[in-house]
């Protein structure tokens, strides 16, 4: 991520007595011990992309407040549970600090995280949560069939959810191999 410190300033005493030029930068500021300084900070909040996904999960922030969880359906098919955890193995050793701070979690549990805004779930299409999966396009949910797929969704303005997911009759191998990419931060951060 990046920080940007920006300094601004006004200087003109009065219309009747401007400064000798006050649109170059070469002006001066002087801040005196009445003078007041705000500083503020605004997490950049928008998720566009499965990297923007990637890098809020994985932030000091979301870590530190317990803002992250991996989702797991109620009843994970074998595959869906070690995939998960694979996932997790993988998240883990990339996250700067606080990794252990990353829940695991069965779907049902979703109301009892209230400090969650990171979810990423992985299964199967039908082990997805209903409101989760009624918020992909049609074509999104035909291209699971036969193959895993990734896409944000974002369910409330607050909630933010990576899908890893595989079709019903999609295969095991690329839902792991879907999970393990999540161990590479520099290919998701490409994502």
């Amino acid at each position: 991520g990046t920080n940007t410190l920006r300094i601004e300033s006004y200087i003109r005493a009065s219309e009747n007595t401007p400064c000798v030029d006050d649109v170059t930068p070469g002006n001066w500021m002087n801040v005196f011990r009445e003078s007041t300084i705000s500083l503020q900070y605004r997490p950049n909040e928008t998720v566009d992309s499965i990297a923007d996904f990637y890098r809020k999960f994985t932030s000091i922030e979301a870590l530190s407040n317990h803002q992250s969880s991996i989702v797991v359906g109620d009843q994970p098919s074998n595959t869906s549970l070690s995939t998960a955890l694979e996932v997790m193995a993988g998240v883990s050793s990339n996250a700067r600090l606080f990794y252990e701070n990353i829940a695991f979690i069965p779907d049902s549990s979703l109301e009892k995280n209230p400090k969650g805004k990171y979810f990423l779930f992985v299964g199967q299409m039908d082990e997805v949560p209903d409101a989760w999966r009624g918020l992909l396009p049609a074509e999104e949910l035909k291209r699971a069939d036969d193959r895993a797929m990734m896409a944000v969704v974002q369910p409330t303005p607050s909630q933010t959810v990576l899908l890893i997911v595989s079709g019903q009759q999609g295969n095991g191998a690329a839902l792991r191999n879907a999970g393990k990419l999540m161990g590479y931060a520099e290919a998701m951060l490409q994502a």
